[in-house]
């Protein structure tokens, strides 16, 4: 789950995996799922302000469970 406040792009490896190319108030914005490969992986998380609050935060849980963490 991104909540973000206007935009974001997140990226795997350089990919990317999912964004909001729009503007918005604080709101989240939910991927199901993403297949990773064993092994450690590169991620970004770049989010834009268009004026206001600047919200931007990453929440992952383990496929099969709803146990988010930042």
């Amino acid at each position: 789950i991104v909540l973000s406040d206007d935009g974001f792009d997140f990226r795997i490896d350089g990919q990317t995996v999912f964004e909001l190319d729009s503007d918005r108030g604080p709101g989240e914005s939910r991927i199901d799922f993403v297949d990773l490969t064993a092994g450690v992986h590169s991620f970004e998380l770049i989010g834009w302000e268009q004026g206001g609050q600047f919200v931007l935060e990453l929440t992952w849980a383990p496929a099969g469970t709803e146990d988010f963490a930042v």
